[in-house]
């Protein structure tokens, strides 16, 4: 962006006899001769003969020299060939287009030359007057380089008196033949080295042509160089006179009470004139609302202008020399504004505005109208008037209200206007009669009147008879109303006069009541030219109303009148949303919405719902409510039916709404191959359903494209859309019924394929993929091995029973999979035999997942898409193990149990489920599941055991981030025990969490925390059949939103903590002293409720063992003192009262003390201890590159109280190794801070195409597990190329968005349809919000992400075309959280990439990430973002510090940090703008935190005019802000700044700091249009030049400029004139500045906001001249006046005024 800065002034030039030179070189014409040189000899000597890159300055001519515009009596010399005008030259080698070098030089060999021994400068001036020569000599010149040594030129540059010719003779030149050639530059230069008039060659000096730039040069060399005697002759252009001022301004000068709409012209004052500049404004002088606008004309429009203000314009003539000089300043001021009358006209009935209604104004006899106003949508009209007496009226008239016409009546008020005007007028709407004797009543409809003739007569005479009795003949505009009509006239068959008339001039058909023409119903063959009238009859034949022409003097006709006017404001308006829906039984679905007002806003009144099919009335609704939404069933249907609705009650009939049912049979969609881009062969085969007998079973294929098109009989369809070598796709239940394109599918490439049925034995290998298209079976005795990446694909329903023996053990890489074919369900799978081994199996799209019936063993297997993952039949037994698998995406349950031993379910992932049912369900059955992470499900019931036997055991599982719509545990039905024991259940949602009803169990040792629901535990009734117990021992119940305990009957409760739930902590309804030893505690004071009346409860009159105050029960009531309770940690502090607390008889802690309270003891021998956590069971590296290192860095977080240690890790297999990212870190040692996570980095390189297994072991210090494990699992696979990237600067701020791009090096070669990867982040510290792929190379790609809520995602993508190139993959969006320390490290890490399933596996990458905790805009640390911080941001960007009474800290690098919004690494005023933004709303977040920083670009001129700098932009729409600074002069003074109308509320501050003055501004939004910004009071005792250094919004610039010392008064000499206050705003006083061009009565005062005089300042006589007056804040009775807006008004004698806006701000 380029900041132009303008010299305001005139450079006075002397003139030459005829009148001004134009001003450009480039226009001088060129002339080339060979003619002899004369050397001079006699002349004065310039320097030696040893002259190099010497100058000589202000040598005289003798005479005045004209040169590009200006005259010169003196020269300047440099040796290196040229010569400038005036008094400076600098020496240059190339002075023709360097930027730097001196203006208006004339060069005939300029290039770095020195004089030889032998050689002279000299100048001569010869002849006169008035043909004198000026001559400057250069002989015996040579290149200056030492290989250049024996070069030998002489030449001549004479400038001639009167012809003012420039001239170059050369004269003997000779140059060694050894010298490299070299450019000399030859010419002439103007103003700049944009003006320029040169020449060049590089073969011959005598045939040069013009160069076209301002570096053209011409070559020297051995061979080319200047004859002897050459001569390059410039001559000056013709010379034409500047034009002269124009004169004779409309309005004339200083004219006052000038019409707003006035035309500026005036006259030519003399001269050649090509145009004129015209500005015009309200300053002076004059910019802001025309500057410097050519015009071809002596006249300007400046439009609508504003009443009394002062406007100052200006007129410059120019023609192509230049423009006119002294051009005056003309003024004139508007008149003043005239009165107003308005008003708003309502409906007198209801005070609603009405819009369109005709508001007339006559004089004041009433009998002339002068205005007429029609009002607008808010019922408002406007009349400027004047000071007299008006009649305002309203006529009575027809006004259309909802395209409909009422009646209102007539208003006649005299107004006498003497101020502005407000008159309100309230409209009465009345009925016109309608005379209807001999007449039947037909009907209303939407709002006319229909009534029948009793006799029939010729079409004119009803029609004139009509129109006396206020009505016409029919006159049908929509179908709905012609509906209306021929219900009648089906009911009388009769036939009637019709208003639809013809005009033969014209040849059309139009209504006599002028509506327009739209809907007709023509029968057949008509019109056809009968008549120019026409009926509406009855067509026995058909049952149809039709239309024809017919006879004028047909006096058989009846007619029927339609009302000219709305007959009453109570009719109901039609309904809305009217649709009509097929069902899949081809019924059909009406539903509606009914209306809530009528016409004129009234409410509605009672109403019916009248709906036909086919013009028969099939359905009625009765006393319906307003903007109720209805609907109704109609039966079952084929072809086409039209449907109409509508509203009537007793006034009449609303619009009838039409819908029209098509069925059609056209059905297309695309079908798509995922492996190739032609499509073409896949067969699309349409099944009929059953359910509809009349569909016919059809198929058709796709193209190259995929699509394909066929037309079907209606009814419902399956759809089956195949290819060989490709999985099935299905799209069931279709139902056709009009024309449809149906959803896009895409069929998975596998391959050659095998069908498989009956028994199976032997071994299946991978060779094909296998569709199950039959039922399979191992039959018993017979035994099945399924070789790793087997793939079964079962059709719809089909299953596979094992009776056998079966191998099935996939690998990591290469799983075994059991799923469907396309969307169909596979049939179960049944496991009958104990001989059966499965490993990295996959069981997806079931019925349910595998049904097991014998003691199976499965591991780190995968349940997905299923309804059930696995249903336990009787004979599953203790024996039968699920371990290390993953359950997610099931949709009706996870586990079903009907064992009579309780299977084992452990060290599993069960999460993302949406059930219908239950995540556990137990029918006289048990089950067992044991450290399992069961997280972010939703379900009916989470675990429910039901009945008497069987067993229930959850124990050491994190259940987490679960909803149940009902209760989430439930045991009912029970006498074996239940064990629910060492879990932790948090964060989850049920109706009740833990309900017992008519059971036994144990409850121990849980943490329970942070649920929502209405109870915590809730036992009902008694155990069942007096067996069995129920004991709640040892639990932590904290932070739930419901009750903690709700307790029944006798239960053994003991050593628990209850605090701080949303309900009570306790309710007992029990007598039985089963309640002892725990702690029940809530800050709010409500404790428990004992409706069971158990004496003395909760009564705390007694002492525990400790010194506690107790209940007889020994039951406290004190803060348990948590270790850190906010962040879940609810270990026990050294004070707690907790501590031994406990039942003596209960076992001791492990320290050998009493058992104390909750789940987490306190260790008083270690005094405190650490608790290890690991989120996960397992870990797979999956495939990388053989010789290849992944990097995973474990995640370890610390639960307890003290530092936990890790010691060591053991690792058994070599390829998994201890690591780090870049270095080894052997032997280990890790330190985690109590509720911190820390990370172990584990290693993996494998060094063969195999898949690797080993367990992790972790020893540390943890008191209760002091050794966990972890499973891992990796693959080795062939090197590739391809190469990963994520960024590694990375530093982030709290609270805020960053993305990662993961780049990938060229794939081309590589064919990549598909990836798979996993992503691992710290959850502590980072939150995963979503992944992007716009503008990617997977742009066009599905991809779909699995957050797994421990810190781990799993992304795939797939799609139609491979790869290309090199690019970003995707982009990961993350989102840090709060609380994290300043410069916290972490890591986002990728272990590696799988491509094409296995077929490509490139390593991995990693991204550090640096969080920063800094509140960005919040300069004064105090948690906020407020105005004070973009003040103090401003002061800074002035070099000014804070002030020290209000904020004494210096400006250290946070605080320049919070500053720095933009992220520029720079502090302006534009970051002041965005904090300003940030805090009334208009962002949400600084470019530095979303990582979007586009600063906008914004262009500021600056200029010095009459003791001021000017700021001023061309546009100001992307203004934001600006910096100023430079270095004040001795003796010069500065002032406030003064600032223009869009910038009068922008904060700014100046300061001067070692004498360098500072400004800054920053708006909040910038304003539309143009102008000064402010302008700047500065004087300078001498002529200045200033460097100023401007920032416009981030864009630094610098500025040069020539300042003339001013005298301020000037400005105003000679004119009347109110300056803008300063300061302003201001706090307490301002300064106001006026003056007057003459003598006269002076009134200054202030007003405020609502136009009241507040003070009046000065009200006398002054003498002629400037004045200054100082408001300090206060009104007339000397109080001070509060903060906001004011208006200073400066009245001169009668006929001048000015008001300026001002702001007082406290």
């Amino acid at each position: 962006m380029k900041n132009l800065s303008f010299k305001f002034g005139f450079t006075l030039c002397l003139l030459c006899l005829f009148g001004i030179l134009n001003a450009a070189v480039a226009e001088y014409s060129f002339s080339s001769s060979l003619a002899s040189f004369s050397e001079i000899t006699d002349g004065t000597v310039l320097g030696s003969n040893l002259n190099d890159n010497e100058c000589f300055l202000s040598l005289p001519l003798g005479f005045t020299f004209a040169y590009n515009g200006n005259s010169y009596t003196t020269i300047s010399v440099a040796t290196n060939g040229f010569l400038a005008m005036g008094d400076d030259v600098i020496t240059s080698n190339i002075a023709l287009s360097s930027e730097t070098a001196t203006n208006n030089v004339v060069a005939a060999m300029n290039r770095d030359i020195k004089s030889r021994d032998n050689g002279s400068l000299m100048t001569k001036t010869i002849g006169t007057a008035p043909n004198r020569i000026f001559i400057v000599q250069w002989l015996h010149y040579r290149r200056s380089p030492t290989a250049t040594a024996n070069d030998d030129f002489s030449f001549q540059i004479q400038l001639l008196e009167s012809s003012n010719q420039v001239i170059f003779v050369y004269g003997p030149c000779t140059a060694v033949t050894a010298a490299t050639a070299q450019s000399i530059q030859v010419g002439l230069r103007g103003n700049s080295n944009a003006d320029f008039c040169n020449r060049t060659t590089t073969t011959d000096w005598s045939a040069t042509t013009a160069g076209t730039a301002n570096n053209s040069y011409c070559i020297l060399s051995e061979t080319v160089y200047p004859a002897n005697g050459l001569t390059f002759t410039w001559n000056p252009p013709s010379l034409i006179e500047l034009p002269l001022p124009a004169v004779n301004p409309t309005p004339v000068n200083l004219a006052e009470n000038v019409e707003i709409n006035s035309l500026l012209s005036w006259n030519n004052g003399g001269g050649v004139v090509n145009g004129y500049k015209l500005s015009l404004g309200t300053d002076y002088p004059p910019t802001n609302i025309v500057h410097n606008e050519e015009l071809s004309l002596p006249q300007y429009n400046p439009g609508t202008l504003y009443y009394s203000t002062t406007y100052y314009w200006q007129v410059i003539p120019f023609n192509n020399i230049g423009d006119a000089l002294n051009c005056p300043i003309w003024q004139f001021t508007t008149k003043q504004a005239p009165p107003t009358l308005s008003g708003t006209v309502t409906w007198a009935y209801n005070n609603l505005p009405q819009m369109n209604v005709p508001v007339k104004l006559y004089n004041d006899n009433g009998n002339t109208e002068l205005q007429t106003c029609l009002t607008n949508e808010l019922g408002e009209y406007f009349f400027e008037v004047s000071y007299q007496t008006y009649h305002l009226k309203v006529l009575e008239q027809d006004i259309p209200v909802n395209d409909t016409n009422v009646r209102i009546n007539a208003i006649d008020n005299v107004i006498s206007v003497t101020e502005n005007t407000i008159v309100d007028l309230s409209l009465e709407v009345y009925i016109p009669f309608l005379n209807t004797s001999d007449c039947t009543f037909v009907g209303i409809y939407n709002g006319h009147e229909y009534w029948r003739s009793n006799w029939s007569d010729y079409w004119i005479y009803i029609h004139n008879d009509f129109n006396n009795r206020g009505g016409h003949h029919i006159c049908i505009s929509s179908e709905g109303e012609s509906e209306f009509i021929n219900q009648y006239i089906r009911q009388v068959t009769g036939q009637f006069h019709l208003g639809y008339v013809y005009n033969n001039d014209n040849g059309t058909w139009s209504w006599v009541d002028g509506s327009p023409v739209g809907y007709t119903n023509w029968a057949p063959g008509e019109p056809n030219g009968n008549s120019e009238v026409s009926r509406i009859y009855y067509e026995s034949n058909s049952g149809n109303v039709y239309w024809d022409d017919t006879y004028y003097w047909d006096w058989s006709l009846f007619g029927i009148m339609e009302s000219n006017y709305i007959m009453r404001p109570y009719m109901p308006l039609p309904v809305s949303s009217f649709t009509v829906q097929q069902l899949r039984d081809f019924s059909l679905s009406l539903s509606w919405v009914n209306p809530t007002q009528v016409l004129c806003g009234l409410d509605i009144a009672d109403f019916s719902i009248i709906i036909t099919r086919d013009g028969e009335i099939v359905q009625t609704f009765n006393n319906c409510l307003g903007g109720q939404t209805m609907n109704w069933v109609d039966n079952l249907l084929t072809g086409q039916h039209t449907y109409g609705i509508y509203t009537l009650n007793e006034y009449g009939q609303s619009e009838i709404i039409i819908r029209r049912v098509q069925f059609g049979n056209q059905v297309q969609g695309i079908a798509r191959l995922n492996n190739t881009s032609d499509h073409s062969g896949i067969k699309v085969k349409f099944i009929a359903d059953p359910t509809t007998p009349a569909a016919v079973t059809d198929s058709t294929y796709t193209n190259a494209n995929g699509f394909y098109s066929i037309n079907l009989v209606i009814g419902c369809y399956n759809v089956i859309y195949s290819k060989t070598g490709y999985l099935d796709a299905s799209y069931y239940n279709y139902l056709h019924n009009q024309p449809t394109t149906l959803p896009e599918q895409t069929l998975e490439y596998v391959g050659q394929i095998m069908y498989l049925s009956g028994s199976l034995s032997g071994t299946i290998t991978t060779e094909y993929t296998y569709i199950i298209n039959e039922q399979i079976s191992v039959d018993s005795g017979n035994s099945l091995t399924l070789q790793p990446g087997v793939k079964f694909y079962f059709k719809n329903g089909i299953g596979f029973d094992v009776y056998g023996s079966l191998t099935a053990l996939g690998t990591v890489q290469n799983p075994i999979v059991f799923s469907s074919v396309g969307s169909e369900v596979r049939g179960d799978m049944w496991l009958r035999n104990a001989n059966i081994q499965m490993e990295h199996c996959e069981f997806a799209k079931g019925n349910n997942g595998i049904l097991i019936d014998a003691p199976v063993h499965i591991s780190y297997s995968i349940f997905h898409h299923n309804k059930t993952a696995i249903y336990f039949a009787y004979n599953s037994g203790s024996n039968c193990l699920i371990e290390y698998c993953e359950v997610y995406n099931q949709t009706e349950n996870c586990f079903l149990s009907y064992s009579d031993e309780p299977v084992r379910i452990e060290h599993c992932e069960i999460h993302s489920n949406q059930l219908t049912g239950y995540i556990l369900y137990i029918y006289y059955s048990s089950a067992a599941l044991n450290n399992n992470y069961v997280h972010h499900n939703s379900c009916y019931r989470a675990f429910y055991k039901y009945y008497d036997s069987g067993i229930l055991s959850l124990t050491q599982n994190i259940i987490e981030y679960n909803t149940a719509s009902d209760m989430l545990i439930y045991l009912r039905y029970g006498w074996y025990l239940t064990n629910i024991s060492d879990n932790i259940i948090r964060y989850n949602t049920g109706s009740e969490l833990i309900y017992i009803r008519y059971s036994s169990g144990e409850f121990k040792n849980n943490q329970i925390y942070a649920n929502s629901g209405s109870v915590v535990f809730w036992t009902d009734d008694y155990y069942y059949n007096n067996y069995g117990y129920i004991a709640i021992e040892n639990n932590t119940i904290v932070g739930n939103s419901g009750t903690g305990l709700n307790i029944t009957y006798k239960y053994t409760i003991k050593n628990n903590i209850v605090a701080f739930n949303g309900g009570s902590e306790l309710v007992y309804n029990s007598n039985h002293p089963g309640l002892q030893f725990n702690l029940f505690y809530d800050t709010n004071g409500t404790i428990g409720e004992n409706p069971g009346g158990l004496l003395f409860l909760l009564d705390l009159q007694a002492q525990n063992a400790n010194g506690t105050p107790c209940d007889p029960y020994s039951n406290i009531s004190l803060d348990p003192q948590f270790f850190d309770a906010a962040n879940n940690n609810y270990n026990l502090m050294p004070t707690s009262p907790c501590i031994n607390a406990g039942d003596p008889n209960s076992p001791l802690d492990p320290d050998g003390t009493i058992a104390d309270l909750g789940a987490l003891y306190y260790d008083l021998i270690a005094s405190s201890h650490s608790q290890i956590a690991i989120p996960m069971s397992m870990y797979n590296f999956q495939a990388t590159s053989v010789g290849d290192t992944l990097i995973w860095n474990c995640p370890v977080r610390n639960t307890g109280t003290e530092d936990l240690i890790i010691s060591s890790i053991e690792l058994g297999n070599p390829v998994f190794f201890l690591s780090a990212p870049a270095k080894s870190t052997t032997p280990f040692s890790l330190t985690v801070a109590p509720n911190a996570t820390g990370y172990i980095p584990i290693g993996f390189t494998p060094l063969a195409v195999t898949d690797y297994a080993d367990t992790l072991r972790i020893n540390s210090n943890a008191l209760m597990n002091p050794q966990v494990s972890i499973r891992i699992f990796g693959s080795g696979a062939l090197a590739s190329s391809v190469v990963l990237a994520l960024p590694q600067n990375n530093t982030v701020n709290v609270l805020s968005n960053f993305q990662l791009p993961l780049s990938i090096s060229d794939t081309t070669p590589y064919n990549i349809i598909s990836y798979n990867m996993s992503v691992t982040y710290d959850p502590a510290l980072l939150e995963f919000v979503d992944i992007s792929t716009e503008g990617t190379l997977c742009a066009d790609w599905y991809v779909a992400v699995n957050p797994q809520g421990n810190g781990v995602l799993y992304i795939g993508s797939s799609g139609v075309d491979p790869l290309t190139g090199s690019g970003v993959l995707f982009k990961l969006n993350f989102h840090t959280l709060s609380g994290i320390p300043d410069n916290t490290e972490t890591y986002i890490n990728i272990p590696q990439i799988i491509f094409n399933e296995g077929g490509l596996t490139v390593q991995g990458c990693f991204a550090p990430i640096v969080i920063r905790n800094i509140i960005y805009g919040d300069v004064d640390d105090n948690n906020l973002i407020q105005a004070y911080d973009a003040a103090l941001t401003l002061q800074y960007s002035v070099m000014m510090d804070p002030l020290p009474e209000i904020d004494p800290r210096p400006w250290v690098e946070w605080r320049k940090l919070r500053a720095d919004v933009s992220g520029d690494g720079n502090i302006y005023a534009y970051d002041a703008s965005l904090i300003l933004q940030r805090v009334v709303g208009l962002i949400s977040s600084f470019p530095v935190e979303d990582q979007t920083r586009v600063t906008p670009e914004a262009n500021v001129n600056v200029a010095y005019y009459n003791g001021e700098l000017v700021l001023s932009s061309p546009d100001f729409k992307d203004l934001f802000s600006l910096n100023l600074s430079f270095e004040l002069p001795q003796n010069a003074e500065t002032g406030q700044p003064i600032f223009s109308e869009p910038f009068s509320s922008a904060l700014w501050n100046q300061f001067t700091d070692n004498n360098i003055w500072n400004f800054a501004l920053a708006c909040l939004n910038p304003s539309e249009g143009y102008g000064n910004i402010c302008s700047i009071p500065v004087s300078f005792a001498n002529s200045t030049t200033l460097e100023l250094n401007l920032v416009i919004n981030e864009t630094p610039n610098t500025i040069t400029l020539e300042c003339q010392p001013t005298a301020v008064q000037d400005l105003v000499a000679g004119i009347n004139f109110l300056a803008q206050n300063r300061p302003n705003p201001f706090n307490p006083s301002t300064t106001l500045n006026f003056g007057l061009k003459e003598n006269a009565q002076v009134e200054l005062s202030i007003y405020n906001l609502k136009g009241q005089k507040v003070i009046t300042l000065v009200n006398k006589e002054l003498n002629a001249g400037n004045h200054s007056v100082v408001w300090d804040g206060r009104d007339a009775l000397g109080n001070y006046v509060s903060s906001g807006i004011y208006f200073s008004r400066l009245k001169i004698g009668n006929s001048w005024s000015k008001t300026q806006k001002m702001m007082l701000m406290k």
